[in-house]
């Protein structure tokens, strides 16, 4: 969606960063979805952002890519016989679109306020579909949240890392398909 000039991101007068002032960027995301849903119904076409429903029964997921000073942030998940890693972001609700899903998983599981830049890709997995999304840019303080942070106990960890190229490289990063995606975010040409 095209932002005018008059709604850019500007900073407040408190000095708080924001997408205009005041609302927390999880309101202003949503907000922006439901401006964007009404606009494209108003002239008869479907929404772009809204994913489709699943046939075939599919959980649906959206992650963001948060590359910082050349590492990208993932979340560790340790529990009895497994060890991996993800993207921040976590299951899209109904009639929620995977954008808006992203920026309000991404602030419950990690404190951060982002900002999308577009879309990575989309896998398709054997029984969910991910939308991944660049993030822009982030802000706030990082911190475990949400339901990650409630599971927490002996048997079950989860940790926010940030990993490098090499790092990257070594650990078992999930989806399957994402890791040449987050390699190529990493790469010195890409001047992150």
């Amino acid at each position: 969606m095209v932002q005018s000039d008059r709604y850019r991101r500007q900073e407040g007068a408190s000095g708080q960063e924001g997408f205009g002032q005041g609302a927390p960027l999880s309101v202003r995301a949503l907000l922006w979805g439901l401006a964007a849903r009404a606009w494209t119904r108003l002239r008869g076409e479907a929404p772009v952002s809204a994913p489709a429903p699943l046939a075939s029964g599919k959980r649906e997921r959206a992650s963001i890519a948060i590359v910082d000073g050349g590492r990208i942030l993932l979340m560790h998940r340790l529990k009895p016989g497994k060890d991996y890693y993800v993207l921040p972001g976590g299951g899209i609700k109904r009639r929620e679109t995977a954008a808006i899903a992203c920026v309000r998983e991404t602030r419950e599981e990690t404190g951060l306020n982002v900002r999308l830049g577009g879309s990575l890709c989309v896998l398709d997995a054997k029984d969910r579909v991910e939308h991944v999304f660049l993030a822009a840019s982030h802000a706030g303080e990082l911190r475990l949240g949400g339901p990650e942070l409630a599971k927490m106990g002996p048997d079950n960890h989860y940790a926010l890392e940030w990993l490098d190229r090499e790092q990257l490289q070594r650990i078992k990063l999930k989806p399957k398909g994402l890791l040449p995606h987050c390699l190529a975010l990493l790469e010195p040409a890409a001047g992150r």
